[in-house]
């Protein structure tokens, strides 16, 4: 990947991570879930160029982030958290 389609995969993780975020404080959940989705799949395609070592360690961390608070977001709204 090079270092353009690095860096739209990054703002596209952010933006949907962001749109996640609000479809959530609007509690649009299942939009949020989709939202977050994409977020992580961006983000993963940021870390797995981090693994080439072309990312920072703070994208990867950030791609982390957005793993965890999805998960987050599903156990809270599914009988997972039960």
């Amino acid at each position: 990947m090079d270092a353009d389609e690095q860096a739209r995969r990054w703002a596209n993780a952010q933006q949907k991570l962001r749109a996640a975020q609000l479809c959530y404080d609007h509690q649009l959940y299942g939009e949020s879930v989709t939202r977050s989705y994409y977020a992580c799949y961006q983000a993963m395609w940021a870390a797995v160029d981090y693994a080439a070592a072309s990312a920072s360690f703070a994208q990867a961390d950030f791609g982390l982030d957005v793993v965890k608070e999805t998960l987050q977001v599903i156990t809270q709204h599914t009988r997972w958290a039960r």
